[in-house]
């Protein structure tokens, strides 16, 4: 019989110690472009409001962000609970659950990662609701001629009406619309605690630069309100020609409730003087849209079919966010041709600076580890665990 190998306590302990040192290397590596990314994003937000005293908003961004974490960690907690489920009746599922994500390092990565979204859409969201003072809403009218030009004369909600003339096929795709927000919940729970670091430094780093380039910064260039409250906005004397399309959602909501309605009234009460944090009017560009892109390209990446779903339902909010009146459609077409490039770019990046853990990841799954195999099985808090 072969000899059993006797270890040296010493040599034990002190391998665990290495172990665990090198995965909180690992968690701070990765996490260290998007806390970076997001000091200098929250910087800069600092800096314009100080640049630009008629739109004074951080004071606001502290009860903002207790809100929104009061608002996210319900959610948090539940997704993550009904991905948990999910996952243990998998084959193998509760060893992978017990070793991979119900250990320190995958809980504090996947909440750092929320948390750094947390704080970044707090600033957004009040600068959102704060830069319609530089140039109030200037750009309507272009955009509603920009629309007609692009769709060979009409506007963009008429080509869609005969589809959607139905009661039920507007409330349809007025919920469709708004599953936008627990979809977004989930994609961004289950991204924060998937195994694949490089999709997830990729996917929160792209929507930190959609936040920063295309809803801070395009948005106060091209202040806009949308089709829903064109006639509020433009000069007097032009006629609207949203104004057929909003008496059909009235109508409808005499029988079926269209939410599109009740949030359009709660955004204009709180322009002209009301309440509520989370109100703010912008039209272009459509982050509702940007979002569900990069939805889709993280989907692609993870599998095809997915993927294709996703894709499926770019195309719903897309219409949705016209035939509700949120939107032009040019606020989604510009979203559709430039999240891409960022998608792109950030993958790049972040397949740089994890570079070691991209080609572990990219192993075949019989095999990714292997080498490690007491990393994986160590990762939990218990030192003990690594054997």
């Amino acid at each position: 019989m072969p000899a059993t190998a006797v270890q040296n306590p010493a040599e034990t302990i002190e391998r665990r110690t290495h172990v665990r040192r090198g995965e909180w290397t690992d968690v701070a590596r990765e996490a260290a472009p998007l806390l970076g990314a997001s000091v200098a994003v929250v910087t800069g937000y600092c800096v314009l409001d100080l640049l630009v005293p008629e739109v004074r908003f951080v004071g606001v961004v502290g009860p903002l962000i207790v809100d929104v974490a009061s608002d996210w960690a319900g959610k948090w907690i539940g997704w993550s609970v009904a991905l948990a489920v999910l996952l243990a009746f998998r084959r193998g599922g509760m060893a992978t659950l017990r070793n991979e994500y119900a250990t320190c390092r995958a809980l504090v990565s996947a909440l750092l990662h929320i948390s750094l979204f947390l704080v970044v859409v707090s600033f957004f969201i009040a600068w959102k609701a704060a830069f319609p003072a530089i140039l109030p809403f200037a750009f309507d009218l272009r955009l509603m001629e920009l629309d007609r030009a692009l769709h060979f004369g009409e506007h963009p909600w008429r080509l869609l009406h005969p589809f959607l003339a139905s009661p039920i096929r507007t409330v349809l795709l007025d919920w469709l619309y708004f599953l936008w927000y627990p979809v977004l919940a989930a994609v961004l729970i289950w991204l924060s605690w998937t195994r694949d670091r490089v999709l997830r430094l990729q996917f929160f780093l792209a929507l930190l630069f959609a936040f920063v380039i295309y809803g801070s910064g395009i948005a106060p260039l091209l202040s806009s309100a949308g089709p829903a409250f064109f006639g509020r906005v433009v000069p007097t004397g032009i006629i609207d020609p949203y104004a057929p399309l909003i008496v059909h959602l009235q109508t409808v909501n005499d029988t079926y409730p269209v939410l599109s309605l009740r949030l359009q009234d709660r955004l204009w009460a709180r322009y002209t003087g009301g309440s509520g944090w989370m109100e703010g009017i912008a039209a272009m560009p459509s982050m509702h849209v940007a979002f569900a892109v990069l939805w889709a390209l993280a989907a692609w990446r993870v599998h095809r079919g997915l993927g294709m779903a996703f894709w499926v339902f770019v195309l719903i909010i897309q219409a949705g966010s016209i035939y509700t009146g949120f939107h032009y459609a040019v606020d989604g077409y510009l979203m559709i041709a430039l999240v891409p490039p960022v998608w792109w770019a950030m993958g790049r990046f972040s397949r740089f600076w994890l570079r070691p853990a991209a080609e572990d990841f990219s192993r075949d799954p019989g095999t990714r580890g292997k080498e490690n195999a007491h990393v994986v099985t160590g990762s939990n808090c218990d030192p003990a665990a690594v054997h």
